[in-house]
């Protein structure tokens, strides 16, 4: 059960790279075209994608050790649930100084 588990977070995570080397690619392709009105071969392109695909991927993987907001933060966009935050109640000295 962990297993599959772990296999559908990663799943995840090579889901969220792809989408993010497609903007960055399509971002590329804009920029080349109409901005610098330049031509940039294709290897290179494909080597930046793949750059920012790995990078992305790995990013994801070591944030998902990381607790606290960003942990909430990819718990919504990933949809998978997260443990609700500490809801005790917050002890406030409103009484005069002791001193």
């Amino acid at each position: 059960m962990i297993a599959y588990i772990q296999t559908i977070m990663v799943a995840n995570y090579i889901i969220l790279s792809a989408i993010i080397a497609v903007i960055y690619s399509l971002t590329k392709y804009l920029e080349a075209k109409y901005i610098e009105r330049t031509f940039i071969p294709l290897k290179l392109v494909v080597r930046d994608v793949m750059l920012v695909f790995g990078c992305s991927v790995v990013t994801l993987f070591l944030s998902s050790f990381v607790e606290g907001p960003i942990g909430y933060f990819l718990s919504m966009v990933t949809n998978s649930p997260i443990q609700p935050l500490n809801t005790a109640p917050i002890a406030v000295h409103t009484s005069p100084p002791d001193f």
